[in-house]
């Protein structure tokens, strides 16, 4: 290898080393990041995942599901914090983050399929190395029940918080008011939203780099960003949520969709239910510790 290549290489690795830190805000000694492709059903999924520095893994893996339209990193603090004595994982959805697109919309069945696929493309499940634990958020929550009941093989336990569990009108009401196409275009207006909802309007506590990463991720799914959306009110998580056998925990932070996620437990067999009034929006960036602690409690039982 020259000279420049080696340089090019090295710049090339310190700055995927400087923007995971800027991403988690965690020193490099808690734990290590990697990122890796695998292959999945639509083309490559992109895996965030994290080790403890140490070696010490005395629990099951943990695969973090992003609410849309983020990627897997969205869960980067969370992932440090929860990841000391585990291996945590967080695979980008096809066409979002880094993932490569499929080449029309998916529905759950179809999100829960790519996550099977790269689990499995990593090693996990019967023969390998066993089941994961899950945890979702918002859109997330849904592809975490759809994977669980559909590879029962692959989750041990599920964490939700945040549920958008709607019915009936309402259902419709929301699938009407997200499932809307925006075409690119050269206007900045077209993307303010996202601007304003990402940066503008953070979370206080949210840095401002933290706040631009999560407006990036956004980017990329700007031609697309409906398709999860229109699959997470299509679903028909009341029947699901009845077939789901794991022992399941809801996380209910009191954001915009407590009353939802309280809602949601009712239909679910094997359900513990906790109330965290203190956190409500940017739960995963200004929370990680405080969520991290209670997953912990369950997940260790």
């Amino acid at each position: 290898m020259t000279g420049n290549r080696l340089r090019k290489v090295l710049a090339a690795t310190a700055s995927v080393v400087l923007i995971v830190m800027m991403a988690t805000g965690v020193a490099a000694e808690d734990v290590i990041f990697k990122r890796q492709f695998v292959d999945g059903p639509h083309g490559q999924l992109h895996v965030l995942s994290s080790r403890p520095v140490d070696g010490a893994v005395a629990a099951p893996a943990v695969l973090c599901l992003a609410p849309n339209p983020m990627a897997g990193r969205y869960f980067s603090r969370f992932m440090a914090a929860l990841g000391t004595d585990r291996e945590m994982l967080a695979i980008d959805y096809p066409g979002n983050g880094d993932s490569d697109a499929p080449q029309a919309a998916l529905d759950l069945a179809g999100y829960a399929d790519a996550m099977a696929a790269g689990l499995e493309a990593l090693g996990y499940g019967e023969g390998g190395k066993g089941p994961v634990d899950l945890v979702g958020y918002h859109s997330g929550t849904f592809v975490g029940v759809e994977l669980a009941v559909r590879r029962p093989d692959l989750v041990r336990r599920v964490i939700l918080s945040g549920v958008p569990f709607y019915l009936g009108e309402e259902r419709q009401k929301q699938y009407d008011q997200t499932v809307v196409y925006t075409p690119l275009s050269e206007d900045f207006a077209s993307i303010a939203h996202w601007w304003e909802f990402t940066v503008s309007h953070r979370q206080d506590g949210v840095e401002l780099s933290r706040a631009y990463t999560n407006f990036i991720d956004v980017l990329k799914t700007m031609d697309h960003h409906e398709w999860l959306y229109g699959a997470v009110f299509e679903y028909p998580a009341d029947e699901r949520a009845a077939e789901l056998e794991q022992p399941v925990l809801i996380l209910n932070t009191h954001g915009g969709l407590k009353d939802q996620s309280r809602e949601f437990a009712k239909y679910l067999p094997n359900v513990e239910l906790i109330e965290i009034p203190e956190l409500h929006h940017g739960v995963y960036d200004v929370g990680a510790d405080n969520l991290a602690a209670r997953s912990r409690a369950f997940l260790d039982r």
